[in-house]
């Protein structure tokens, strides 16, 4: 059976199960969260081990992102890292981080469904790619015991279904898979001199590093509060209007992006070789907020007007979209900023401010399972079911979806990391009762009181394989969700 599955050839009436964005890692802090995104390995354990006891062949995908390894904080300066280059310091790290209590029962699992003879395949992430390193990659192997590791920018297929994590039709966190390989060869040769290797992290990973996880030492919710930018940019602004400064440096860290993403045919702009220079940069990316004014996204006038519901709506769907460049984000920041600031000087005086300015993804469908808002992925799985799929996996953005299109099915794993969704009522016609649900939220998040609003929903991808004619072909595939968690922090 292990030979027909490497080759996408599963035994007949074999099942797959599809997880994805575990992001195990992080150090809670005096019992709390800390940088951590997933806080209940537990509960991830009691589904290996209920996978591991289904009748008949299975096998268990892990699609990227594993382990987290931007959620460790190192001890010597910097303390966040967009990754790791020294060999030495991710084991280190991926000791840390399958030993340490709870998550060593996740590790323990997995062994345990290894050793009960299931095949256990992994794909490499964007916040793991570690993990490809040779001396990583031998330790977790030494863990877990055999299981195959799928890297290289290469898609899993199983049947007429193609896996893949995702982060390669996402602009910001396409992984540079040539440097990658050179760092790799590098270290397989105990080359001391590295440098020649030339890998950089991805742009969202350098954003995660220098910009989301200081942050996170002040405002815990940054990377939990879902629509990312819509939602979180402007509540951060509302909290505090000076991280404008903050803001700028999320525009800073993913200029790089600006020659990446996909083209018009789903097509990765770079597929070979992936490095990219660094633009936008310099006086045009200046924030403009000096006295003398401020950028305007429409040339409008100061005030208020410039953020409209429409334009606050246009700009805040279209801040990271290709069509959108990083003047004109910057100006979308700038005037948010602006109107944060001018709004008053109390949190109490800002938030009708917000609460306009949220109001505009009452219609957001991100959390909808049957729609993808991410025009990217649309456009890369309509290319794949073109070239002979009927069945597309995704993971990466965090959000399940099973979408069935003319020629084959969408489906997104979803993750296990905890969330953050706006809470209905601020979107209630009574603006008073709005404001008021409003409050109560914003100021839990600014004082770190997540727990009441977290939001914990874990998606896995089934495959139900059968061979007939001596062909492999999903015969069903689903979206389920294992038993929720309550929301407790």
């Amino acid at each position: 059976m292990e030979f027909l599955m490497k080759i996408g050839l599963p035994a007949p009436d074999s099942e797959v199960f599809v997880i994805s964005d575990l992001h195990v890692g992080g150090q809670p802090v005096e019992g709390e969260r800390g940088f951590r995104l997933m806080t209940e390995p537990g509960r991830l354990a009691s589904f290996i081990r209920h996978v591991a006891a289904r009748s008949g062949p299975v096998e268990l995908v892990i699609n990227g992102d594993f382990i987290d390894f931007l959620a460790e904080r190192h001890e010597q300066v910097p303390h966040w890292r967009a990754w790791n280059q020294d060999e030495q310091t991710a084991l280190d790290l991926l000791e840390r981080m399958t030993s340490r209590e709870p998550d060593a029962d996740v590790f323990k699992a997995l062994a345990e469904f290894v050793a009960a003879g299931h095949s256990l395949t992994v794909l490499l992430g964007n916040h793991d790619i570690e993990l490809s390193y040779p001396r990583v990659r031998q330790a977790l192997l030494s863990k877990l015991g055999p299981f195959d590791f799928v890297y290289d920018n290469e898609a899993l297929v199983r049947g007429d279904a193609v896996i893949e994590h995702g982060n390669r039709y996402d602009r910001f966190n396409q992984v540079d898979h040539d440097g990658l390989r050179r760092l790799r060869s590098a270290m397989s040769r105990r080359d001391e001199d590295l440098s020649r290797a030339a890998f950089s992290a991805p742009p969202g990973s350098r954003m995660v590093a220098d910009v989301m996880n200081p942050m996170k030492e002040q405002f815990a919710f940054v990377d939990l509060l879902k629509p990312e930018t819509g939602a979180v940019i402007p509540t951060l602004l509302a909290l505090d209007p000076s991280s404008k400064g903050k803001l700028r440096g999320i525009i800073e860290s993913l200029a790089p992006s600006i020659s990446r993403g996909i083209d018009s045919t789903g097509q990765v702009k770079f597929a070979g070789d992936m490095s990219a220079p660094a633009r936008g940069t310099g006086p045009a990316l200046d924030m403009g907020m000096g006295a003398s004014g401020w950028a305007s996204p429409a040339g409008s006038p100061h005030g208020e007007s410039v953020l409209g519901e429409r334009g606050t709506r246009e700009f805040s769907q279209s801040l990271f979209a290709g069509d959108i460049g990083a003047g004109d984000r910057l100006a979308w920041f700038s005037s948010l900023a602006s109107l944060f600031a001018r709004s008053g000087p109390t949190l109490e005086q800002r938030l009708p401010v917000l609460l306009r300015a949220l109001r505009t993804l009452a219609s957001d469908q991100s959390f909808s399972r049957d729609v993808e808002t991410e025009a990217p992925y649309m456009t890369a799985v309509t290319r794949l079911l073109g070239s002979g799929f009927r069945y597309v996996v995704f993971g990466h953005t965090h959000l399940p979806k099973h979408i069935r299109l003319d020629g084959g099915e969408y489906l997104n794993s979803g993750t296990w990391a905890d969330r953050i969704r706006l809470p209905e009522a601020i979107f209630h016609s009574d603006e008073q009762r709005a404001l008021s649900a409003l409050r109560e939220f914003v100021e839990d998040l600014q004082f770190g009181r997540l727990g009441k609003w977290i939001f914990r929903e874990y998606t896995y991808v089934k495959l139900q394989l059968e061979s007939r004619w001596g062909r492999a072909r999903v015969a069903a595939a689903t979206l389920e969700t294992w038993p929720s968690a309550p929301n407790a922090g």
